[in-house]
């Protein structure tokens, strides 16, 4: 049975049309079934829903581009979604989905980590920890020019992808359990010759995969508090 994806896009900074346009084929080509939403209101609902797993592609945190506003989570939003993946449920966070208001201390718990700032875009090496992992076994490094994303990640993280910047290593995809959930962060994302590497595009798919392949501790249709 093919797994159900909800892409959750929005917020300011970022192409959220590109970024769907461009992962959609490729998400459904593998098999899966994709809807796309811009109303963050969804989380309250994901108890009642056939989602597995939920890919995010924001940029919230009370920011403004001049033009967009990325509002951040309220407190309701951030718990029904935290919930929904302790219950056995996947999340994928991309790029932006890091960004969130520095109260809210559970989405960043969630997610593994918090974005802090970037330099301005340019090329650099990917490394990955862990030639055993699964999200990056096989893999070499390989090069990216990308906006470099600082981090406070969590401390109970599995950091699987990294970069230096500074003469200091940063964490650049990583992986925890939330519960009996699965949830996953990926940092590389801004621009589309990054949505368009295929070794970005494998290690995307595989930490999909293991996003959804988790067993649900509740029943579908089965409100958790």
């Amino acid at each position: 049975m093919a797994n159900n994806i909800l892409l959750v896009l929005g917020g300011a900074w970022h192409d959220f049309d590109e970024f769907e346009a461009t992962l959609s084929p490729i998400l459904r080509n593998e098999g899966y079934n994709l809807e796309a939403t811009r109303d963050h209101t969804c989380f309250a609902e994901l108890h009642n829903s056939s989602i597995d797993a939920v890919l995010l592609y924001t940029s919230l945190g009370n920011t403004f581009d001049g033009k967009r506003h990325g509002k951040d989570l309220k407190p309701g939003q951030t718990k029904a979604l935290r919930q929904w993946v302790r219950n056995g449920k996947g999340l994928l966070g991309v790029h932006g989905a890091s960004i969130s208001a520095k109260e809210n201390r559970s989405y960043r718990e969630l997610i593994g980590g918090r974005f802090e700032k970037h330099p301005k875009p340019f090329e650099f090496t990917l490394y990955p920890f862990h030639t055993r992992n699964q999200f990056t076994k096989g893999i070499a490094p390989f090069a990216v020019a990308d906006e470099f994303y600082l981090h406070n990640s969590n401390t109970d993280v599995e950091i699987c992808l990294g970069a230096l910047y500074k003469d200091e290593v940063h964490p650049m995809a990583w992986s925890r359990q939330e519960g009996s959930g699965h949830v996953a962060y990926l940092s590389p994302g801004h621009f589309p010759a990054v949505w368009n590497n295929e070794i970005w595009q494998t290690i995307l798919l595989r930490m999909l995969a293991w996003c959804t392949a988790t067993k649900s501790t509740a029943q579908a249709g089965t409100k958790t508090e």
